[in-house]
């Protein structure tokens, strides 16, 4: 789990980045006000959050049982791997790639 979390963690990092380095453009533009970053912040503490719950709720269909204490772990990177896919088009445009 620890990879795919780093992973994940390195993915965001590069929105993140991304989302300053548009915002200064927008800065420079004074067009409009400059939101890119506290968005892609919002969005992956959204996300941390629906993982979160969602675990905690697969974890409570098996309370009582063993079989539950593996379900957190499995979920969680589950739902890491799901991520790091879905986030796979957006991480390419912002490097200016073929989208996959």
């Amino acid at each position: 789990m620890g990879l795919w979390l780093h992973l994940l963690n390195f993915e965001q990092r590069k929105i993140e980045a991304w989302a300053l380095l548009k915002d200064n453009q927008i800065v420079q533009t004074g067009k409009e006000r400059p939101d890119a970053h506290h968005t892609a912040i919002e969005e992956r503490d959204l996300w941390n959050a629906y993982a979160a719950a969602q675990c905690q709720f697969e974890v409570a269909q098996h309370s009582g049982g063993t079989i539950g204490i593996t379900e957190e772990p499995h979920c969680a990177m589950r739902l890491t791997v799901k991520r790091l896919f879905d986030l796979r088009p957006f991480l390419a445009a912002i490097a200016g790639k073929p989208v996959p």
